[in-house]
């Protein structure tokens, strides 16, 4: 994955574009949300299937009101979403976005672990 690929092709049209200040403070308050490891140990549990509030405590070994908690703050910024089925609540991620960034930061990560030189400057 490229980070041409990744990127809003309209913004590749000039380097001086810049995301408005709505679109910044978003992305903020996601990134903040993402940088907590609780929060991004939930999203990993919910990348591939859909869980509850329980299911995903017992994976974690966390309890379900911190679970829940964490759960309240990714659903209001769009990470995840819920589906009622009965009287269970399943979570999953909201969308394909949201497994991409995550996919990039941690093949980010790792390269810088193992060493792997930069991949080069993305703009021209």
């Amino acid at each position: 994955m490229t980070l041409g690929s990744v990127i809003d092709p309209s913004m590749q049209s000039s380097a001086a574009t810049v995301p408005s200040d709505a679109d910044v403070a978003d992305l903020s308050a996601i990134f903040a949300a993402l940088s907590d490891p609780t929060r991004l140990r939930i999203i990993y549990s919910i990348i591939q299937c859909e869980l509850s509030v329980g299911a995903i405590a017992a994976q974690l070994d966390l309890s379900e009101a911190s679970v829940s908690q964490h759960l309240r703050r990714l659903r209001l910024l769009r990470v995840v979403r819920r589906r009622q089925v009965g009287r269970r609540r399943l979570y999953q991620l909201d969308d394909e976005h949201v497994a991409t960034l995550l996919a990039v930061c941690i093949e980010h990560v790792r390269d810088r672990q193992s060493g792997l030189p930069s991949h080069g400057s993305f703009v021209s």
